[in-house]
């Protein structure tokens, strides 16, 4: 009798086994051929007709594996590891862990670089903004914003390095290559006036001087001065101080005869300042 049981567990046995690998080589069949979600149906209908099959599981395991959905995975095979050791789940498992692990020193590695580049950009932007004649900073702005495809700020901050100095070759290549491919202006748009505002367009002048960007400042001043806005007396002593200090010294001889500059004190300074400027400046050529 006992041994008419035993027969007949083994050939039970020996049916979930076949039945096991039939459904594993079906599986397979439809996973690499493209159809996962009849992979996965015939995995699943095996389990709830054979829930303590923990090979089935692992299998399961194995598909959302090769799917890419490692969490799923790790959680079925956490599951089987929980109830038995089965060295497939063990090997799979490691492997996931191994994979999450870099995963995450990538994740946590490209933050650290990201934010490392936002420090570096804070940093030269707060540079430039002290120093309105900084032109290596600029210069590495406009590289920067270049590199990542930001091709109207790398314009603008080549067009402002080339303010301070007109002969930087390698801002002209920048300024040049953009204005060619891509049509770009640090003006256009305000040397049109029937599309300016020009109240807005001023509002933005005064706060630029406010916030130090000089070049900016100086070089909206100048598309501002070619569609002919008026500017007031205020405005006009902004504009020569900031020419001054960007060595535009011709710009700013130009705006003092005009008579820009209130009468006080100063005045004197100042003329006489521009004056040894501009004595210098053609005594270095």
């Amino acid at each position: 009798m006992k041994r008419i049981i035993l027969l007949f567990l083994l050939a039970g046995v020996q049916l979930f086994a076949q039945s096991y690998y039939e459904m594993k080589k079906e599986a397979y069949a439809l996973y690499h051929d493209g159809d996962k979600k009849h992979a996965f149906s015939k995995v699943n209908q095996f389990i709830q007709e054979h829930p303590q099959s923990l090979q089935a599981q692992n299998l399961l395991a194995v598909l959302y594996y090769w799917s890419g959905d490692l969490q799923k995975s790790r959680h079925l095979l956490e599951g089987i590891l929980a109830h038995q050791s089965f060295p497939q789940a063990k090997k799979l498992l490691a492997r996931i862990e191994s994979k999450q692990g870099k995963t995450k020193s990538y994740q946590s590695i490209k933050r650290a670089n990201q934010q490392a580049v936002s420090n570096d950009l804070t940093y030269l932007l707060s540079k430039i903004q002290d120093n309105p004649n900084d032109t290596q900073n600029r210069a590495l702005l406009a590289k920067y914003y270049f590199k990542i495809g930001a091709y109207q700020k790398a314009f603008d901050m080549a067009h402002e390095v080339l303010v301070i100095d007109p002969n930087d070759k390698k801002m002209q290549t920048i300024t040049q290559h953009l204005s060619q491919k891509y049509k770009l202006s640090y003006s256009a748009a305000l040397e049109n006036e029937s599309v300016v505002d020009k109240n807005q367009a001023k509002k933005m002048l005064q706060k630029l001087h406010q916030e130090k960007k000089y070049a900016a400042f100086y070089n909206l001043y100048e598309a501002l001065k070619n569609s002919h806005v008026v500017f007031s007396q205020n405005e006009y002593v902004n504009i020569l101080h900031t020419a001054i200090m960007l060595g535009k010294y011709k710009e700013a001889e130009m705006l003092f005869a005009k008579g820009v500059l209130p009468v006080n004190k100063y005045t004197l300074q100042v003329q006489l300042l521009l004056s040894k400027k501009l004595h210098q400046s053609v005594a270095s050529r």
